[in-house]
């Protein structure tokens, strides 16, 4: 019999006869495939049909209109034109569920021009921005309200009392209640241990009071001494980081409320200067409780100038188990500041996106200006609008204090 000669029904049994051709690659695999033609052009490719698709449309060409009939080829042109849409509509989907990946790349390649790793693409980018999922870890001015609530920071060792590591809490205002008398309070409430750090609050054996309005008073009991260079660093840094965020102007030593105290190196000593507490740079100090996220301590000599301590930000103190918080593929060109603004000119080439925690380092740069009394910043950098909250090339506020933590209950 000839093929021109077939029936309806003999059409419709060859058909069913035919074997079943199924597309069993996996979705992931599909989507692979698409992203990696993306990635390479970044003109618009076409997506081929799956197998069944491809099968269904060699079917029809092979049994034209003319060797099926009028009836049979209309029935068979809308099956195929069905069979088609579903394969191609089930492959958009699948780039519809996982196209959040394949937009970041083509962001990344168009707005920066750098490449991406698979850490970054957790990071969305949107027309030249990088919002992160990270939390900023200092506080800031809109994170206080600040006619019921007090930032307290409170200076604490870590575990090896090498380094102090400022921690802030938020607390309600009191009416009734100086700051001073809510900071006190607030020691017995802070859980250094939980936070990585030295149990340290209330200082033991000693007792703090404010006199003259603007003095802190520090009295130990006779006998009581600090020996060892690590011990009396700690608790010389310590008065005076509480002093300091008291706002206080100075420090006065006694013993059982004599005038003097005993320190194992510096002999008896009647009070601490705070003229030169500032002018530090901030390191990234990691905890054994969070070694993903890093505090920001300041640490070292006071420096002459902000240029330096930008610089040193870059090298890492080994000794004291500090990480530098400036990547060195980060190139700082210029520096001006005036009528308390810094501005910073980065190298074109500088690559902001090099790091997980480059919230972090805009932080230590903002925390490290306002050591030097600038409040504002502006960071000028043409490659990215803005990381997270941060907008380059604009003015950003420094923060109120470093290192943000909950009380726990």
């Amino acid at each position: 019999m000839r093929k021109s000669e077939w029936s309806d029904e003999q059409l419709e049994k060859l058909l069913r006869e035919m074997p079943k051709i199924e597309d069993n690659r996996d979705p992931h695999d599909i989507y692979q495939n698409i992203s990696l033609r993306l990635s390479k052009k970044k003109q618009r490719s076409w997506i081929i049909p799956s197998v069944a698709t491809a099968a269904v449309v060699l079917i029809i060409a092979v049994l034209s209109p003319n060797l099926l009939g009028e009836n049979s080829s209309s029935e068979q042109s809308a099956e195929s034109g069905n069979a088609t849409e579903q394969a191609e509509r089930s492959e958009m989907n699948i780039i519809k569920d996982e196209g959040a990946g394949i937009a970041y790349e083509n962001a990344v390649e168009e707005n920066q021009d750098t490449p991406t790793s698979d850490d970054a693409a957790e990071e969305r980018v949107t027309s030249s921005t990088i919002d992160l999922n990270q939390e900023y870890t200092a506080v800031y001015a809109e994170d206080v309200d600040g006619a019921e609530e007090n930032a307290l920071t409170f200076a604490i060792p870590d575990e090896q009392n090498q380094i102090i590591v400022p921690i802030t809490v938020l607390i309600q205002k009191e009416k009734g209640k100086s700051l001073f008398e809510q900071y006190t309070e607030t020691m017995a409430k802070l859980h250094e241990k939980e936070w990585g750090l030295a149990e340290t609050f209330p200082l033991k054996n000693v007792e703090l009071s404010v006199i003259n309005d603007n003095i802190l008073k520090v009295n130990v009991p006779s006998g009581q001494t600090y020996q060892g260079s690590a011990n009396e660093i700690a608790f010389t840094s310590v008065i005076k980081k509480t002093a300091k965020s008291l706002g206080l102007k100075g420090i006065e030593l006694y013993t059982d409320n004599q005038p003097g105290i005993e320190l194992g190196n510096e002999g008896e000593l009647s009070g601490l200067d705070l003229s030169d507490d500032g002018n530090y740079a901030y390191y990234f100090y990691y905890s054994n409780v969070n070694p993903e996220v890093p505090y920001l301590v300041p640490y070292g000599e006071s420096f002459t100038n902000i240029e330096s301590a930008l610089n040193a930000m870059k090298e890492n103190v080994d000794t004291h188990q500090l990480s530098a918080s400036i990547p060195q593929d980060i190139d700082i060109e210029e520096i001006h500041g005036e009528k308390g603004m810094l501005t910073l000119q980065l190298n074109e080439e500088s690559d902001m996106t090099s790091t997980r925690t480059i919230l972090q380092t805009i932080e230590a740069i903002l925390l490290t200006a306002k050591e030097f009394n600038y409040n504002k910043v502006k960071i000028e950098y043409s490659k990215l609008d803005k990381i997270g909250k941060f907008v380059f090339n604009e003015e950003m506020n420094v923060p109120i204090a470093p290192n943000k933590r909950e009380l726990l209950n």
